[in-house]
């Protein structure tokens, strides 16, 4: 038996049918070598349950292992020193199962005196160990808008299906990347979230915020979708981390469910932002007027923004021929500057899909620093999308995006 033997995803792993980085930690008990060629490396077999498929080559760097190749669920590894006596851990690629197997256990052998080729088959291990695997499940589906502008005070936006019941005491932990603030104050938009209690707490100098529930009704439950906001405040410089966590604590504070790489928005310096979404009706399945702004805070030389693109909630059907733009009542002279159409296939205003809306703005001129009013006719939905966002986002020619901004219809209901 090898002294110890682990086997561990990395940092949300457990995906099904997701080409993840498993940590194989190991201690040789005994002192393997070959006996017929004193010379001839000792070989690792790393066998994982049905349904895994190991990378070929399989392995990250490391200075206990030479290669490794995968045959399906087999990986052979050829160490570096013909006497193996050590201890660390190896970094292996493989393809999760599509669910947990039955037989849902690894197993670590260290073979000598053979091949490669052989070691595929070999049946007399000089050294062989199992432990238990990982469970393969679904982590917490989750999504993160706000505000991309460097430096600014506003709203983090967070939608996300849970995956286990919370009841009276259980939380909702989010937690944000390095540089960014997080708050209580000034307001909460518990928007499709029980309302609790938010608090924060500092770790790493990170600052988390956590609801809270304390009644009886305040429940989360698995598979419903929540949406809440909180007040952020985005780091003065443009950083490269951009990973977000949202963690479900149950009453003893003991962790549910978690999900650590939740990929977030990406800071900018354009200086612009969306604003004031607000409806004309929440009734369903009648034409809406949606009023929306769209601030930028400098002039934009011209060339700069190719367009302002309008996405929103799948369920929802924009009336592209009914928009209307009617900064300071409709002046000509105080609208957005869109393009002016110099060919029949060229439009300033075009909606590819139902709930997508671009305008596209003029080539030579720019954009002045003001707030440009825009009136959106929608159709509304029988019933509201389970991600009812709305993201308005503007894009340099010819689709790069350089800023992008994300809205909850709820909070102007």
């Amino acid at each position: 038996l090898f002294a110890s033997f682990s086997v561990v995803p990395e940092a949300n792993g457990v995906v099904p049918e997701t080409d993840v980085v498993v940590l194989i930690g190991f201690s040789s008990g005994t002192v393997v070598r070959s006996v017929q060629d004193l010379g001839a490396p000792v070989f690792l077999r790393v066998t994982a349950p049905l349904g895994f498929v190991f990378a070929s080559p399989c392995i990250e760097e490391s200075d206990i292992v030479l290669s490794c190749t995968g045959f399906g669920r087999v990986a052979v590894l050829r160490t570096a020193d013909p006497v193996f006596s050590a201890s660390g851990e190896l970094r292996l690629m493989v393809r999760n199962a599509a669910s947990t197997p039955f037989d849902n256990v690894w197993a670590l052998e260290a073979f000598a005196d053979t091949n490669e080729t052989d070691v595929r088959l070999a049946t007399a291990p000089a050294q062989r160990s199992t432990v238990a695997g990982y469970d393969i499940r679904e982590l917490i589906l989750t999504q993160i808008g706000g505000n991309p502008l460097v430096g600014a005070s506003a709203y983090v936006h967070v939608w996300f299906r849970a995956t286990k019941f919370l009841g009276t005491g259980g939380s909702v932990e989010l937690h944000a990347p390095p540089g960014f603030v997080l708050g209580c104050l000034p307001a909460v938009r518990f928007v499709k979230l029980p309302i609790g209690e938010c608090t924060t707490t500092e770790d790493r100098d990170q600052l988390h915020v956590t609801f809270t529930t304390r009644t009886p009704d305040s429940q989360v439950l698995p598979n419903v979708v929540y949406q809440y906001a909180v007040s952020v405040r985005n780091p003065q410089v443009v950083t490269g981390d951009y990973e977000w966590g949202l963690v479900l604590r149950d009453s003893r504070q003991e962790i549910a469910d978690q999900n650590l790489n939740v990929n977030g928005y990406v800071l900018t310096t354009m200086p612009f932002y969306a604003h004031d979404l607000l409806p004309t009706s929440t009734l369903a399945e009648v034409v809406n007027f949606v009023r929306m702004r769209l601030t930028f805070r400098e002039e934009i030389p011209p060339g700069v923004v190719g367009y302002v693109q309008v996405l929103a909630p799948s369920t929802t059907q924009l009336l592209c021929s009914q928009f209307r733009d009617v900064t300071e009542g409709g002046r000509e002279d105080a609208a957005l500057p869109l393009l002016v159409p110099e060919t029949p296939t060229e439009r300033a205003i075009d909606c590819p899909s139902q709930n997508r809306m671009i305008l596209y703005l003029a080539r030579t001129l720019p954009i002045p620093a003001a707030t440009y009013d825009f009136q959106l006719p929608v159709l509304n939905p029988s019933a509201a999308a389970s991600n009812d966002l709305w993201v308005i986002s503007v894009w340099e020619p010819p689709l790069q995006i350089v800023g992008q901004e994300i809205l909850n219809t709820s909070i102007s209901q």
